[in-house]
């Protein structure tokens, strides 16, 4: 399992594997037959690939996240988008995987990568930068003393595009 240097407590590490393992499940129960990305796939930001009747897809598997970190709850009713990554370099909306899934309380969210790129690159505002999460609601954060440009949406809004729910 990768744990980034940034991760001090292993915890994003854990949740981000606990979420790709219970996709991996809800996937096998949908007649998907899964297969490991390699290690250069995974830096791409391709978590794993499902396959079913000769088509093949590269997934990103997201796990509920909060808001801020001290928030006691995670958020349905929010996603994180990172455009670009911690250290720098390209974000996983920007990756290899054709397909998102968003882990949240009772069900998966399944989206295409592009189809929400595309919807994040109209509702999110590039030229305000702010700097506290809770303040980037379609507004752009980046972590003191780290590169990342992330922004946080409504699920609301996705779900107004062509997208999967598989309940849990």
């Amino acid at each position: 399992m990768y744990q980034h240097k940034h991760d001090i407590s292993g915890q994003n590490s854990i949740d981000g594997n606990n979420a790709e393992e219970l996709f991996r499940k809800l996937a096998e129960e949908q007649g998907y037959t899964i297969t490991d990305a390699s290690r250069l796939e995974q830096f791409a930001h391709i978590d794993f690939w499902l396959e079913k009747d000769g088509n093949r897809w590269p997934f990103d598997c997201k796990a509920r996240k909060k808001i801020r970190r001290e928030d006691k709850d995670f958020s349905d009713e929010f996603c994180w988008l990172e455009f670009v990554s911690v250290n720098g370099s390209v974000g996983w909306l920007r990756g290899k995987a054709a397909q998102i899934a968003f882990e949240r309380e009772n069900d998966s969210l399944i989206i295409d990568r592009k189809l929400l790129l595309e919807l994040a690159e109209r509702i999110v505002d590039f030229n305000t930068v702010v700097d506290r999460p809770h303040k980037a609601l379609r507004k752009v954060y980046r972590r003191f003393k780290r590169k990342d440009q992330i922004a946080y949406i409504e699920f609301a809004e996705i779900e107004k595009l062509e997208h999967k729910v598989w309940a849990k």
